[in-house]
């Protein structure tokens, strides 16, 4: 018999947690992006052309761009929030949460990791990318936070689309 691994967390924590998270991986972004557009070694690697506008355009968009994330973010884990509030007692961290396993999981579960997979495959690429230029400690900062977003929704994802019967029994024991 196999040990599963299971954590419950206060959802108002877990929500609290998400939403830190989500504006800090935001701040971060901003930052880096205003990082890596006024460094002169990153600008002559994108090959523009000389007649391009000048890095304060493209900070000014990652300044709304920023912006209209923090804004997705709040709607988005408003919206868990609320589901969560009407259907769940608690969020379950597991270890499976991690783990692609198919003929176990779920097909929306499955799917949901797969995302988790691919979003963290895609800004590790963006980051070693960019390293290869020249190494960016807040990029590598937003990295991380960016990673730990990605997962903190599957986890929401995972728990909010969860059946209310399987819910109940894993209270009950």
């Amino acid at each position: 018999m196999q040990q599963v691994i299971n954590m419950k967390i206060n959802k108002t924590i877990f929500w609290i947690f998400s939403i830190v998270i989500a504006l800090l991986s935001c701040y971060l972004f901003q930052l880096s992006s205003v990082q890596l557009y006024s460094d002169g070694d990153y600008m002559q690697s994108l090959n523009l052309p000389s007649d391009a506008d000048t890095p304060t355009v493209a900070i000014a968009g990652t300044v709304i761009l920023s912006i209209g994330a923090v804004i997705g973010h709040i709607i988005l884990l408003g919206v868990f929030f609320l589901i969560a509030f009407f259907r769940h007692k608690e969020i379950e961290i597991s270890l499976s949460d991690f783990i692609i396993n198919p003929k176990r999981n779920r097909l929306t579960k499955t799917i949901f990791q797969a995302i988790g997979f691919l979003l963290t495959a895609y800004w590790l690429w963006d980051f070693i990318n960019i390293t290869q230029i020249k190494f960016f400690p807040n990029l590598f900062l937003f990295t991380l936070a960016a990673i730990a977003i990605t997962w903190t929704y599957v986890i929401w994802l995972i728990n909010l689309t969860k059946k209310l019967k399987e819910t109940s029994i894993t209270n009950t024991q």
